[in-house]
């Protein structure tokens, strides 16, 4: 496969991907599958956030001239820069208002992580 060929591959690749990326995230943040299924829809949201990845890096590879000329153009630096601050809005919001924290198993669960962490390493660490 030549570079041209790749090219509807990658593009489609993301594609995909990405509808299958946000409908596992939905059905995850809604918990519409019982805990015990979670797992399997957590597996497949990773994977294919792996795979996503990839194809984007190839997608910036194959555009990335086409990608030098959008940002020149002023009204979309505007937009991206706007797009930009409202995701970094949205992903401070979301690290501060974690819903596992509501439910008391987001700072607790981290605290026993650590605990645990300590009793099994604490002979690692060096002493004072």
């Amino acid at each position: 496969m030549n570079m041209k060929s790749a090219r509807p591959f990658v593009t489609a690749t993301v594609t995909m991907s990405f509808v299958i990326l946000s409908i596992t995230g939905v059905l995850m943040t809604f918990h519409v599958f019982p805990r015990e299924q979670t797992h399997m829809l957590k597996g497949i949201h990773e994977w294919l956030g792996y795979l996503f990845i990839i194809g984007a890096g190839f997608h910036l590879y194959f555009n990335w001239s086409a990608i030098l000329g959008y940002f020149k153009q002023r009204h979309n630096q505007l937009q991206w820069l706007v797009a930009g601050l409202v995701c970094i809005a949205l992903s401070i919001g979301a690290f501060v208002f974690n819903p596992d924290s509501k439910r008391g198993q987001g700072e607790g669960r981290h605290r026993a992580q650590f605990e645990n962490f300590e009793r099994h390493h604490s002979s690692d660490l060096p002493k004072n």
